[in-house]
């Protein structure tokens, strides 16, 4: 109640208002006195300024002030509004969202890693519906920086602010949380790997793809960084360099998935200007691949290049054919399958983490050794082996290799007899040396001719009793036992018989140890065969057509050097 003396004439103001702040209602004045007291309104009804947004996982993203869980573990999105007013006066801002909102007021600029720096008022709207109402005193021509959050971790949804009082409010969008730069790429099987840091819990060792990023940014700031990706990505930021051999050297920060929605990472960090850093992109789980994007805000753009310095690529081709070392590999289907092999000497110059794949028409499969390959022992020495671990049924190992240290790669293929061309992929720390191991493939080589004065007869599997064929008796024997293969090479159709000791050409399946027509191109015929060392065998060329003549040559290849003779 008000009791005061009022002269004639003369206009008052009656303001009305409430003892508790934000209060709301309908209210009455009655005047009493000598005469009637005339009320009529002020038509000076508050200016009213609106903004309409939404919280998505491309925002940023912090620890907000006063929050009950003050860790990284409990990431924030929020938006960061520019707000200036022409009218000096108080001012009432106010949020509407179906989440409840916290709205932060600052003086001039926020910084996310400090955010209780310039902060001037804040409200998390726990008592007004869940949404926030802040009113102060604002000074014309002066920035503030509006912050509108959820008040819990990791929410995204539309949001609208309203703001009352004497002028109208601008609210801009802050540039500085808007997305600057955006880096695209994929982790495949012919990325590097490592060991990452934190994998405790999966085998040991894991190793889990991944890409080094160099990012270096133009203003000082902090900076939002993260992942999107169907896969569960892990991120880690090094300081100037990243050794894969030492991942937790230079470590600055890491993350699995704090707040970015499907398991994604997200890192936020001061970055200096002009200063370089490495964002190496990998997994949660070891041996995943899949496409991913970096998604960066923050005052300024980042520059993102792919960091070579701590992978090198190195690639061997070369080609499996009939003229290739033969072996029955560990793992066959049957010990009597024959598979085209190649063996390759490797070695590194410096110790670390080696991923090595095929890359081939074939089906490949492939074995590493300690050393050397025994190819009638081939568990011997054995470190590891592999059939489709890289897409498109390839080999692939991913192995820890030492330094100045001698392996053997044997590239040959799942199914038995396979020809084709392949090369090899391999990264790592350091460059990798290949070179063809001979020392286990030895050709030799025969040349003749059928001819009219060459003898005849009606030969094993002949399609008549009464056809004739021209055909060559040669003793073969070899000084070492092993796998060989023998292969004719004419413009004639050949047809091959090998028997044990001696030919007798009455009897031809007598001592008859193996034949063939044409297993080889342009129909020619390969053996393929374990022979023993100083034991003697004949070797019976001749022809699939009755009475046909030309020249041909024999190749021999196996262990050591094959002997012929007439």
């Amino acid at each position: 109640m008000l009791t005061v003396i009022l002269d004639a004439m003369i206009n008052y103001i009656l303001v009305v208002t409430t003892y508790s702040e934000s209060v709301m209602g309908t209210f009455s004045i009655i005047g009493l006195g000598s005469d009637l007291v005339y009320f009529s309104p002020i038509k000076t009804s508050p200016i009213q300024s609106n903004y309409i947004s939404t919280w998505s996982f491309r925002n940023q993203l912090y620890v907000r002030a006063q929050s009950p869980w003050p860790t990284t573990s409990y990431l924030y999105y929020y938006q960061s509004i520019q707000v200036n007013v022409a009218t000096t006066g108080i001012y009432t801002i106010f949020s509407n969202s179906t989440i409840d909102t916290c709205g932060y007021l600052y003086n001039d600029t926020l910084n996310p890693l400090f955010p209780d720096q310039n902060l001037l008022l804040w409200d998390d709207g726990v008592t007004k519906n869940l949404q926030f109402t802040l009113s102060i005193y604002l000074q014309a021509m002066t920035q503030y920086i509006l912050v509108v959050t959820p008040y819990w971790p990791s929410r995204t949804g539309a949001f609208s602010i309203n703001a009352l009082g004497p002028g109208s409010m601008n609210l801009s969008t802050n540039i500085s949380s808007t997305i600057k730069s955006q880096y695209s790429s994929a982790l495949s099987a012919y990325s590097p790997v490592f060991i990452r840091p934190r994998s405790w819990g999966f085998d040991d060792p894991s190793y889990f793809f991944y890409q080094s990023i160099r990012i270096n940014v133009t203003t000082t700031g902090a900076y939002t960084i993260f992942s999107d990706s169907p896969i569960d990505t892990y991120g880690f930021l090094y300081s100037n360099t990243f050794d894969p051999s030492f991942p937790d050297q230079n470590l600055m920060l890491y993350n699995d998935n704090a707040a970015a929605p499907n398991y994604q990472f997200v890192l936020i960090a001061t970055l200096q200007a002009m200063k370089q850093y490495i964002l190496v992109v990998t997994t949660y789980w070891p041996g995943q691949t899949a496409a991913f994007s970096i998604i960066e805000v923050g005052p300024a753009s980042i520059g993102f290049s792919i960091d070579i310095s701590s992978t090198i690529k190195s690639q061997y081709s070369s080609a499996l054919s009939i003229y290739s070392s033969v072996f029955t590999r560990y793992q066959s289907p049957s010990p009597t399958s024959y598979y085209f092999y190649q063996s390759i000497q490797i070695n590194v110059v410096k110790t670390g983490i080696y991923a090595i794949a095929s890359n081939s028409t074939m089906d490949t499969y492939g074995y590493l050794y300690n050393d050397t390959l025994n190819p009638l022992v081939p568990y011997q020495n054995l470190m590891l082996y592999n059939d489709n671990a890289a897409p498109n049924s390839q080999f692939m190992f991913i192995i820890t290799l030492q330094a100045m240290k001698q392996y053997t790669l044997v590239v040959t293929t799942y199914g038995a007899i396979t020809t084709g061309t392949f090369s090899i992929i391999a990264l790592g720390p350091a460059s990798m040396n290949f070179s063809t191991d001979n020392s286990s493939t030895t050709k030799s080589q025969y040349s003749s001719a059928l001819s009219i004065y060459s003898p005849v007869f009606n030969r094993s599997q002949s399609p008549s009793p009464t056809s004739y064929f021209y055909y060559e008796s040669i003793q073969i024997n070899v000084v070492k036992t092993g796998i060989y293969t023998i292969v004719s090479n004419s413009t004639m159709n050949t047809y091959g018989y090998l028997y044990n000791d001696t030919l007798n050409p009455l009897v031809p399946d007598q001592n008859l140890m193996l034949s063939d027509n044409d297993a080889a191109p342009n129909s020619q015929f390969m053996l393929i065969i374990t022979l023993q060392a100083m034991k003697q065998y004949t070797l019976v060329v001749t022809t699939y057509a009755a009475m046909t003549t030309g020249t041909f040559s024999i190749i021999g290849v196996g262990p050591a050097s094959m002997n012929f003779s007439t």
